[in-house]
Parts: structure tokens; C-alpha cells; sequence
């Protein structure tokens, strides 16, 4: 640089302390004994005219306390000789507190070569400070929000360790803070979910993106809880990710509400076994396995015998009991890895799976018959139940799971007909019969307002007078298919389906009409007999029934007689007291038929407003060389006799049978030997010969 330009920019000592008295940063200079020698304008402006002479701690502050001689940040200077920075608080002429960051250096030497004077430049940071402050209190307050808050709450790092944790969480798992801090808090999840839960937090910090998470946490009581947590990235003001804030919240209740609904929805309800929707889960399972597998599956459908019966007659707190214990039996036969279901009623399906060949089902349904032997203890009574098994088989019978237990509940009805207490395979000829029955329910129910049902009438003999005292309506089908059926082929159908209901009362209207139609032909009506199902008897509505009949009809009440087997008047003593009472005031005859194939008592039936026993076929028919046949049929009359009761044989075939009755006491008889039933047009050419 030549002379001249170093020339101009030589300042003099006046020209210098002129540049820095205009400088915008407060510039002040001090001497050892921390006497403010010189101020610049911005100083002046800041403290005062007066600035010069007072003491350097009487004018900045540390920390926003004054400072003492000895700790005054500017001694160090004068002592190490070095230059130091700190930050100091002031009061400005306004009585405002300022912050500003000071920096401190010799500003003069001594001839020893030791600091005589400091300056020191002042840069505000009030600004700074105070964002520093409020950031602090925010801080501060968020802190305390966060320990207040009802739910866990933590902090995890971006190198994946954790550095704060709410006095809720540790409150829900009794760590302390020290033991919970960085890795510590695994401490308290689950052996099985740890992993997976370290795994999300990576997840979310490498992808700085929000999740939702499940995972068992263990309380401070010992016991692990369903806990479900939420997180979500933060950044820093720089806008750097700073980690994750998450919380939880306590889902143990919640999630065994939603297991115990999801059981209820795949279980039943009052035995405990899966119902049919779980039941076809595991079934698909099942048959799947057996197709890679090249191996059988069975469906057993089991069917209790005569269920209904106790129902009816000790209630449905003691049939729910005995199903109960029935389900547990069930479980005993099988395999860990077979099923068993209930469907509902009195109606089981076993699923029994990984089968070498399906016929060894047998011997699971033989299995389940002699633990069935064993009699069940209820209420304080004894029961002996059978039951009626059907047996489909995966893949010969079918490989689809609709058809297997439609064909298992084929081979299940099968065996009900075959005498019950049995177990059946399906068979191609089961599925045939199945199809007639479902063709059979499927037009029933069009039968009536179609007009197909006939009422044929069997005639009642006196055989002492030798004339028609009675007849007995009789109810037949003309399909238009399958031609004329006997109710044997379509009441049992009629009473599953509850369509007895509307066929019973159109017998029963048609018959008192039939009966008044005698006049016409110049023949006096007769006593006749219609018979009653048992869910008849039971009908809430029976009574109005039969008094609007006789009222529609003008039929007296005396020539009606209401036929009741005897398991139907002997299940429910109490209703059956009251009804038949009922239909007596109305001034019905009731007769009880196919007596002495149930177990009526003559205590019971004394007590009954009853006037007819009617001697069931099936002894008749082994009349007089059946000792046993004859045994029973005497008894039957004699007790007839002994209550006062008329007794009827029903199903006389030949002479010889008629022949015994008579000399027994029996002379109201009907049956082949008389005539066949027959339409009533038919039976009126009878009535006049």
C-alpha cells in the first residue's frame, strides 16, 4: 500500500475516540479499580450522562443481581489477560431491564506490560432473551401440564432412547424416573411385544410419520395391561426432528369387552361351544387340511331323543342344565383338535377332522353312546338320555360343506325314523327322501289355501248293539304329485314347521261340519273324534278355538270328542289340568289315545276330566295269542272300568280279536274288520245300509 493511502487512513487518537463514540453498540472503557474512564454515545444514551466515573458492577448486572468488585467478569481480563465474554442484565434511564452479551479486552497496557484499562462492547439480546424466557416458561408450563395430564406420557430421542416420562406414566407402571430413563423402560413391557414395539418407534423416526400401537404394559400392580399408544413426530426450532411425544391409554377393559362380544358371536351362550358360525370356520379349516392331505373329515349331526318331552314336562331350567352337562360329554369324545358345536336346541354337530378313513366316525358315535349310558344328575333327579347321530363324511359324501350337513342331518332324521338311540351314515337314498321332505314342507305350506286336504272318517262300532255310535276324523293330503298321503308322511313335518297349527283348526272346523252335513241326508249327526297334536293342546288359543268352531258350526258340544295321545296329557300336569277343565265347561268330550304306550298313572288320571281311553293298535294287534298283549289290554279295561271311563280298541283286524274284546268288557270298537276310512260321501251309504 503506498504512503499516501496509509496516510489517509491514519486516525489520530481525537479522530478514534471520535468513530467510537458514534459506534451503535454501548462501548464502555474501565480501569482496575472498575471505574467506568470513558462511555460512547449509545452508552450515555443507555445509563446516562453520568456513566462516567461510576463503578462498572453498579451499572451491568449478572444474572439480574449487581455484581460484586471480585466476581466481575471484566477482573478477568485485568488478571489473565486474555479476552472474555458473558452476558449481563441493565436497567436503562427508562428503569427497563435490557440484556446484553458483553465482550471484554485489554484496552491499554501499563509500562509493565499489564492490562491498565478494558474496554468493553456491549450487543444487546434483549430480544433473545426474553424468546429465551418465554420459551422456558412454556416449557415450564407444558411440563407441569404434562404431569397433571390423566394419561402416560413419554419422550423419545432421535437415537431411539427415551428422556421423559409423565408422572402418569410412571404412577401406571411404579418406576421411578432413574429406572424408566433411556432403555430402562422396557423394563415394563411385555417379553412378547417389546421387540415389535422397538421396531414401530424406528419405524416412525425413520419415516417422521404419526402411529397407533397395542401392546401390553405392566402395571404397577404386577399384572400386564392392554395398553394402546399414540405418536407422533416434533421438531425443534431449527425445524430439526427432535424425536416422539406419545401417550397411552389404558384398552384393557375395552379390548376384553370386544373379545368377550367377539366370543359371544362365535360361542353359544349357555353351553359354551362354538356355534354354528365358528363351527364353519373350523370346518373349512378341517376340510382344507384333508385336501392337501389327501385325508377325511367327518360331520356328525346329534340330535337329542325326545328333548322336547322333558322341556315340556320338568321345564327349561332343567333341560338347559341337562344340555349343559351334555355338551361336556360331547367334549370328552373327541380329539383335542375336533370340534364340537351346538346349533341350537337340543341339536350338537362334531367336527371330526385328519381322518385316515371316514368309517372310523363309528367309533367316536359308538363312544358317545356309552358315555351317554352313564344316567345325568339334574335337579336332584335322574336321567337317562339317548340320542340320534347322522353321519356325513368329507370327501366320498361331498366336498361342500352346505351339502355335508344337510347330508348329515338326513342321515340324523333317518335314524330318529329307525327307532332313535342309533347312529347312521348318509346315504344316497337318505338324500333322495331328504329332497321328498323338504318338497313336502315346501308345498305344505300351500296345501290349505290350495284346498288339497281331505277329511276321511273310520266309524266307531257298538258291537253289543251292533250299530255306529262315533266316527273318527281322519286327515289325508292329495298332493298333486305324490297323490294321497297319510298324516303319518306329513304331521311330523307339519309339527317341526308349526304349520300343524292352521291345518289342526281347518280339520277341526271341517269335521263339525261335516258332522251337522248328516241331516241333510236324513241321518242324526254322531259323536266325532278329532285328534289334537300336542302343540294344538298347547296353543295359548285353544279354547276360543273350539267354542268358535262349535259356535260357526252349531254343532252341540257333547257330540265333539277331542283326541289327546297320552304323552301329550301327561307332560305338563298343570296345564293339562286346567285345559282340559276348560274344554270340559264348554261341555267336550276328551278321549286319550294309543293309550298304554306312555306312563299315565290311575292316581293321575282320576283327577282328569276325561271319558275316553283309547287301547293303542300295537297291543290289539297280538291279540289273544300274545300273553303280554292280552296282560296289557285286560289292565287297560279294567282300569277304564274302575274310573268310569269308556274304553275304546282301536285297530280290529279279524273275529277273533273282536271276539276276546267283547268277552273282556270292550265293545266300542273300530278298526279294518268294520270298514276302511273313507271320505264322507262313502261312509254315509254305510251309515244308511
Amino acid at each position: 500500500m503506498s504512503e499516501a493511502k496509509t496516510n489517509r487512513f491514519t486516525l489520530d487518537r481525537a479522530a478514534l475516540g471520535d468513530v467510537l463514540k458514534r459506534i451503535a453498540q454501548p462501548i464502555c472503557v474501565i480501569d482496575k479499580d472498575m471505574d467506568i474512564l470513558w462511555a460512547n454515545e449509545a452508552a450515555e444514551k443507555l445509563f446516562g450522562q453520568g456513566i462516567v466515573g461510576r463503578k462498572c458492577y453498579q451499572v451491568y448486572f449478572l444474572r439480574g443481581e449487581p455484581c460484586e468488585p471480585q466476581p466481575c467478569p471484566a477482573m478477568k481480563v485485568f488478571h489473565e489477560g486474555s479476552a472474555h465474554e458473558h452476558e449481563a442484565a441493565v436497567l436503562d434511564q427508562q428503569g427497563r431491564q435490557r440484556y446484553f452479551h458483553c465482550t471484554c479486552s485489554v484496552a491499554l497496557w501499563d509500562e509493565q506490560g499489564r492490562p491498565a484499562a478494558v474496554v468493553q462492547v456491549s450487543q444487546e439480546i434483549t430480544r433473545q432473551k426474553q424468546a429465551e424466557e418465554a420459551l422456558r416458561k412454556a416449557k415450564d408450563f407444558y411440563l407441569k401440564l404434562f404431569d397433571a395430564f390423566p394419561n402416560p406420557i413419554w419422550r423419545c430421542r432421535p437415537d431411539g432412547t427415551m428422556d421423559y416420562f409423565n408422572q402418569a406414566w410412571l404412577s401406571f407402571t411404579g418406576l421411578q424416573p432413574v429406572e424408566a430413563l433411556g432403555q430402562g423402560w422396557l423394563k415394563a413391557v411385555h417379553p412378547q411385544d417389546g421387540e415389535e414395539l422397538l421396531k414401530v418407534h424406528s419405524q416412525a423416526l425413520q419415516h417422521k410419520r404419526g402411529y397407533t400401537h397395542a401392546y401390553r404394559l405392566r402395571h404397577r400392580s404386577g399384572q400386564y395391561r392392554w395398553v394402546q399408544e399414540h405418536g407422533s413426530p416434533f421438531y425443534d426450532l431449527e425445524g430439526h426432528l427432535g424425536g416422539i411425544i406419545g401417550t397411552c391409554y389404558d384398552i384393557t377393559e375395552c379390548r376384553q369387552q370386544r373379545e368377550h362380544l367377539s366370543y359371544m358371536a362365535t360361542h353359544d351362550a349357555l353351553t359354551g361351544l362354538p356355534n354354528r358360525l365358528l363351527l364353519r370356520e373350523r370346518l373349512q379349516q378341517a376340510v382344507a387340511m384333508a385336501r392337501r392331505r389327501g385325508r377325511h373329515v367327518a360331520v356328525m349331526l346329534v340330535d337329542v331323543d325326545h328333548f322336547k318331552l322333558i322341556n315340556d314336562t320338568l321345564g327349561h331350567e332343567v333341560g338347559d342344565q341337562l344340555l349343559k352337562a351334555l355338551a361336556a360329554r360331547l367334549l370328552k369324545c373327541v380329539r383335542e383338535g375336533d370340534t364340537v358345536a351346538r346349533l341350537g336346541g337340543d341339536e350338537f354337530i362334531l367336527s371330526l377332522a385328519d381322518m385316515a378313513h371316514g368309517q372310523a366316525a363309528a367309533i367316536v358315535a359308538q363312544r358317545i353312546h356309552n358315555r351317554l349310558a352313564e344316567p345325568f344328575q339334574v335337579a336332584q333327579k335322574e336321567f337317562f338320555v339317548t340320542v340320534s347321530i347322522g353321519i356325513a363324511i368329507y370327501p366320498q359324501d361331498s366336498e361342500d360343506l352346505n351339502s355335508l350337513l344337510s347330508h348329515a342331518d338326513a342321515a340324523m332324521y333317518r335314524a330318529k325314523q329307525s327307532g332313535r338311540n342309533t347312529y347312521l351314515f348318509f346315504t344316497t337314498e337318505m338324500n333322495e327322501q331328504s329332497y321328498k321332505r323338504l318338497q313336502l314342507e315346501t308345498t305344505l305350506r300351500r296345501a290349505i289355501e290350495a284346498g288339497q286336504f281331505r277329511l276321511y272318517f273310520q266309524r266307531q262300532m257298538d258291537v253289543l248293539r251292533g250299530r255306529c255310535v262315533g266316527l273318527e276324523a281322519l286327515l289325508r293330503w292329495q298332493h298333486p304329485e305324490l297323490g294321497l298321503l297319510s298324516p303319518a308322511e306329513f304331521i311330523p313335518v307339519a309339527e317341526e314347521t308349526g304349520l300343524i297349527i292352521p291345518i289342526g283348526q281347518w280339520a277341526l272346523r271341517e269335521a263339525c261340519r261335516s258332522n251337522m252335513r248328516l241331516r241333510e241326508f236324513g241321518l242324526e249327526p254322531l259323536k266325532t273324534g278329532v285328534n289334537l297334536s300336542m302343540k294344538q293342546f298347547k296353543h295359548v288359543h285353544l279354547h276360543a278355538l273350539v267354542e268358535q268352531t262349535l259356535s260357526e258350526t252349531a254343532m252341540p258340544a257333547r257330540l265333539l270328542e277331542l283326541e289327546l295321545t297320552e304323552s301329550a296329557v301327561m307332560g305338563d300336569p298343570a296345564h293339562t289340568a286346567m285345559v282340559l277343565h276348560k274344554l270340559r265347561a264348554l261341555g267336550v268330550r276328551v278321549a286319550i289315545d294309543d293309550f298304554g304306550t306312555g306312563y299315565s298313572s290311575m292316581q293321575y288320571l282320576r283327577h282328569l276330566p276325561v271319558d275316553t281311553l283309547k287301547i293303542d293298535r300295537s297291543f290289539i294287534k297280538d291279540i289273544p295269542e300274545d300273553n303280554n298283549a292280552v296282560a296289557i289290554v285286560r289292565a287297560i279295561i279294567t282300569m277304564a272300568r274302575s274310573l268310569a271311563l269308556e274304553v275304546v280298541a282301536e285297530g280290529v283286524e279279524d273275529a277273533r280279536q273282536c271276539e276276546f274284546l267283547k268277552k273282556e268288557g270292550c265293545h266300542l270298537m273300530q278298526g279294518y274288520y268294520f270298514d276302511r276310512p273313507a271320505p264322507l260321501q262313502e261312509v254315509l251309504g254305510r251309515l244308511r245300509g
